[in-house]
């Protein structure tokens, strides 16, 4: 009789084979050579197979409606097994999926490390999307799955990315030959190091995608196949990874990288029982990673691909050159130096280069800035596109994260769609999809004032005549907004990088976000939200959140002593005695010392009571109350009368100086103008200001 409890915990670890209905490993339960698992919907199989003649054996996923066998996984592509030997699929006694040979030998296990795990707690389930995942039985949580250990297919629903947290990197490998799964010399994953995919041959980059966008999220839809595919790139937290889906159950979609090094998108069409390719990179040679090599630029017409260095720049081996081995690349024929006698060349339908980084949502003028006031910066890009017939557009995009909500962009869209004017830029479309909110305007070749205003190299080009031109167009550009259009529109965020140049240097007023619509015959308006610009606030709307037609004369007082002087606000400070450039300018005005405020680039050059005059001008513009301001209209005249001596004699403006009363206030409320070491120097717009 003690025989029979031996007996009974024997045949309790037996393993029963399963049927071919199931879709599950269950503890006890098992598959061998000629049986599968099925998942659910019966769109996928597990089994053992054998590709071509081999004589090996692996245990792997397929499709199960498609005649010809696609594999999409293998679990031991690394530990083949005879093809006639028994092995089994099965979970092993500490709760894991595991492969043995001979029914004792463990040649693969999903080798999760968890001491409360037993062949009890756990289940093995083929999902209809041909995921294996190992599942708790109490909890339903996923333990394990065979997305996160692809083999050389990126499915639907797959994560191809890196967590960085734990370093564990999902990554796609070809195999070695049509009849080997074992790991070839191609891989594909995410760049840890920028948000880009990188095809790898033997760990040397091979071909990579453009730089994705922050939490991309695209969707293209196959009008002859009749369905969507939607691809997004995610930031998470420590989880960084792109991810694909399909809007059809039914449509068999992939990528996959075959043994040659192709990253192929294939579609199953039923009609013809094939895998059409769709897509494959690297397909013609400018595809190639590096192949111009660096400074290097690729011309690609038809099957033919020429390599050419960037102007400023000559091959580094010239015999390479001549050979046609171009990846040695290009140098420059003049290094640079680093100072204002650096310039930049534009270079159109670039990808961006591998381990660019991103500023966030800001101004091509923005962008410049910062990388010229950066040594190891050696290019800047912005959004750019072109319309049907090869038109060039400029693209604003809203960023997720900024406080203009889509209530700025509505509005925004709305005001400039009523707006017409010369000096106004021009509205071409729009496009909201999702959170994605995008604005296409007309193209401005020479972008923005301050670049010209504020780059040593670029104020030489912006002489006198062309400085007051813009001054009067900018004013006409008001005037309109305030007096002659079809809506009384107050601008709230006038200041040098919303001031776009076209190809004539014709000024163009930008960037309605923060503008409101006024009655006709309203003066003033109050908001408890204040947005703008530090250094180009009047003090009423900086302090109380009151707003008028004065407000805007008071950002133009500002940028008009900007582009006389070619200094910035907000970068201004002289012996911590003035606050601001208008304090500066207003001691040297009353010293009768108007000459010290021009730009030096200008100053031999320059009509003189031009200069004086709009000085003149701009400090009546920035008084501290706004009765105290002349209207637009004024303003118009006095830049156009030839004489000063109607003008009248402007009192010292606000926040003139460290200790005047409503300097103190402003500071208290604006933190970061409290000392020159602290201020805000990106003339960023902000919108987050609560008035006291």
């Amino acid at each position: 009789m003690e025989g029979i409890p031996i007996l009974m915990l024997v045949l309790s670890y037996s393993i029963v084979p399963l049927s071919n209905s199931d879709d599950s490993i269950t503890p006890g339960r098992s598959i061998s050579a000629k049986q599968t698992l099925t998942s659910a919907g019966g769109n996928f199989a597990l089994g053992f197979f054998s590709p071509g003649n081999s004589t090996n054996s692996y245990l792997g996923i397929w499709y199960s409606t498609i005649p010809r066998e696609t594999v999409i996984w293998v679990a031991n592509r690394e530990s083949p097994i005879p093809r006639n030997s028994s092995a089994v699929f099965a979970l092993g006694e500490d709760g894991n999926l595991v492969l043995l040979s001979e029914g004792v030998r463990v040649i693969w296990s999903s080798n999760v490390s968890d001491s409360a795990l037993n062949p009890n707690s756990t289940v093995g389930v083929l999902l209809d999307t041909g995921n294996l995942v190992l599942r708790h039985v109490k909890y339903n949580n996923i333990l394990w799955q065979s997305f996160d250990y692809p083999s050389d297919t990126y499915m639907p629903g797959m994560k191809l990315g890196f967590n960085r947290k734990t370093g564990r990197e999902s990554r796609i490998t070809s195999w070695a030959n049509e009849e080997d799964p074992r790991p070839g010399i191609f891989s594909l994953g995410m760049d840890p190091r920028g948000r880009q995919t990188y095809l790898l041959k033997q760990q040397n980059p091979y071909w990579r995608t453009n730089v994705y966008a922050a939490n991309l999220s695209s969707t293209i839809y196959n009008k002859s196949q009749g369905f969507a595919s939607s691809i997004s790139y995610v930031e998470d937290g420590d989880e960084v990874y792109t991810s694909y889906s399909v809007s059809q159950s039914w449509v068999a979609l992939r990528f996959k990288i075959v043994p040659s090094g192709q990253y192929e998108l294939q579609l199953w069409q039923q009609s013809s029982s094939t895998w059409q390719v769709l897509r494959e990179v690297p397909h013609v040679g400018c595809d190639f990673y590096g192949h111009c090599g660096p400074n290097g630029s690729c011309d690609q017409s038809g099957s033919v691909s020429l390599c050419n260095c960037l102007t400023g720049f000559e091959p580094k081996i010239q015999t390479d050159w001549i050979t046609g081995n171009w990846t040695g690349g290009c140098v420059r024929k003049k290094e640079l130096s680093c100072n204002s006698g650096d310039g930049f060349l534009k270079l159109p339908r670039m990808k961006l280069p591998d381990h660019s980084w991103s500023l966030g949502n800001k101004t091509a003028s923005e962008c410049e800035f910062q990388c010229r006031g950066n040594c190891s910066c050696t290019a800047y890009a912005c959004l750019n596109g072109y319309l049907p017939g090869d038109q060039e557009v400029a693209i604003k995009r809203l960023s997720k994260k900024s406080s203009q909500g889509m209530e700025e962009f509505l509005n925004e869209l709305e005001l400039i769609a009523k707006l017409q004017h010369t000096n106004l830029v021009k509205l071409l479309g729009c496009c909201v999809e999702g959170d994605e909110k995008i604005l296409v305007y007309e193209y401005m070749p020479n972008l923005s004032l301050d670049i010209y205003i504020f780059g040593p190299s670029e104020q030489a080009h912006l002489d006198w005549s062309k400085r007051f031109r813009i001054i009067e167009g900018i004013a006409q550009g008001l005037l309109y907004l305030h007096k002659h259009s079809r809506i009384k529109v107050i601008h709230r965020d006038l200041k040098a990088s919303n001031i776009l140049l076209d190809q004539a240097m014709t000024p163009k007023i930008s960037d309605f976000g923060m503008a409101r619509i006024f009655e006709i015959d309203q003066t003033d308006a109050k908001t408890k939200r204040v947005v703008g610009t530090y250094g180009y606030m009047s003090p009423e709307y900086a302090l109380y959140g009151r707003f008028s037609e004065k407000s805007d004369v008071f950002s133009f007082g500002v940028l008009l002593l900007e582009i006389v002087s070619g200094k910035r606000n907000t970068d201004f400070y002289h012996m911590e005695q003035f606050l601001t450039l208008f304090g500066w300018a207003w001691e040297n005005w009353k010293d009768g010392r108007a000459s010290e405020l021009i730009d030096v680039s200008i100053r031999e050059t320059c009509k003189r009571h031009e200069v004086v005059k709009c000085i003149n001008v701009a400090l009546l513009c920035v008084q501290e109350f706004p009765a105290d301001r002349p209207t637009i209209s004024d303003v118009v005249l006095m830049l156009a009368n030839g004489s000063t001596a109607l003008i009248p004699s402007p009192k010292e403006p606000a926040y003139s100086t460290l200790k005047s009363p409503t300097t103190t206030a402003v500071r208290q409320l604006l933190p970061s103008l409290q000392t020159p070491s602290s201020h805000s120097n990106n003339g960023l717009t902000i919108s987050n200001l609560q008035p006291r």
